[in-house]
């Protein structure tokens, strides 16, 4: 193994959870959610018709000319002249 993976400092929630291991919660308050996902409320029609409005994109990717200039820049000298 790498010798500097020794120097690494210990992961935060690891960290968090020692510090946390002896902490107990009151057991007459509900815990409090921070979970992002489900949405319990409708979304707002603004939205709605924002996202249906523009579905007819979503189908394809979006053209791009010339593919591999977007990666790397055209090769020049003895590289252009071999491709």
């Amino acid at each position: 193994m790498n010798p500097l993976l020794d120097r690494l400092h210990a992961y935060p929630f690891e960290k968090l959870r020692a510090l946390m291991a002896s902490v107990q919660p009151n057991a007459s308050l509900p815990p409090i959610s921070l979970g992002i996902g489900e949405p319990r409320h409708p979304a707002p029609a603004l939205v709605r018709e924002g996202l249906v409005g523009h579905l007819d994109g979503l189908s394809h990717y979006p053209a791009t000319p010339e593919p591999w200039n977007c990666v790397a820049p055209a090769p020049t000298g003895l590289a252009a002249a071999m491709a």
